[in-house]
């Protein structure tokens, strides 16, 4: 069995590495990758949450494409799986959604369920990209985007104390320059045109029959502590697909870095041990 991840807004794919090496020592083959915008694939700092002129598009392809290249490297009878967190979870759904899609499974991990200013956030990200550029860093977006993430967070520490409990966790982060970088006005336009995409009635419709496994913490600001991975577990019931949801206790937007990460790596590995 193989994974592709997927990592989430402003961060990157190496910080998946314990992750992965915890899949591998299990024979589960881990293939990690930097989104444009985002990691190594960052040449030039104004390039930092830029998905590129037709990122929109151009990111699913992108996917696509990683899909098609592990597939036709892998033995034909080991099954591949898509792994998404926070952004990426939203990226797995849109990939998930196509006629073309090439997966066995899919894992949503820090998901979202439908938010009333979608519409608003895209036409304010478009007007913005339009009036001072795609790459123009904007504050208004970002606070309106990050507001009330602490709210519930009793005595925060820092700006992300709404990520996880564990503040080697926080400080690691804090302290990596490839984290925590303000996205651009076309990384909101074309973000959110995504979020609005697999947020819509008829994306569940759209999903393939495969095992589908839902995680995040009830403690998660992005998932509105649990709601919103809730509509999407529900969405999918609906429509007759086999999906799991497991939202771990006191947890917040990062499971896989939580002080509880063991728990969230095991019942990983028994899902993909009962699809195998």
């Amino acid at each position: 069995m193989y994974i592709i991840i997927i990592h989430g807004m402003a961060e990157h794919s190496g910080r998946y590495k314990d992750f992965a090496e915890f899949l591998m020592k299990n024979n589960i083959g881990a293939i990690t990758f930097d989104l444009p915008g985002h990691g190594k694939t960052v040449r030039d700092e104004s390039d930092f949450g830029y998905f590129g002129q037709s990122g929109y598009k151009n990111v699913i392809k992108d996917i696509e494409l990683i899909v098609e290249t592990v597939r036709e490297n892998i033995p034909e009878d080991k099954k591949l799986v898509l792994f998404g967190h926070s952004m990426g979870s939203i990226l797995a759904r849109k990939y998930t959604s196509l006629e073309n899609s090439n997966i066995d499974a899919a894992i949503y991990c820090g998901t979202l369920g439908p938010r009333d200013g979608i519409k608003a956030g895209i036409t304010l990200a478009k007007k913005t990209a339009k009036l001072k550029g795609a790459k123009h860093r904007t504050k208004l977006i970002h606070n309106i985007m990050h507001s009330g993430f602490l709210k519930d967070i009793e005595n925060p520490q820092t700006k992300i104390d709404w990520l996880t409990r564990d503040t080697y966790q926080i400080n690691k982060y804090l302290k990596d320059p490839l984290c925590g970088v303000m996205f651009t006005a076309g990384g909101f336009r074309d973000m959110f045109s995504w979020i609005y995409d697999v947020t819509s009635k008829d994306w569940a419709k759209q999903i393939k029959d495969i095992p589908i496994l839902l995680i995040s913490g009830d403690k998660d600001p992005v998932g509105e502590n649990g709601k919103g991975p809730l509509i999407t577990y529900e969405a999918l019931k609906e429509t007759n697909h086999n999906v799991k949801l497991k939202l771990y206790e006191g947890s917040r937007h990062e499971v896989l870095n939580e002080i509880n990460n063991m728990e969230v790596y095991n019942d990983i590995l028994e899902f993909l041990r009962n699809i195998e």
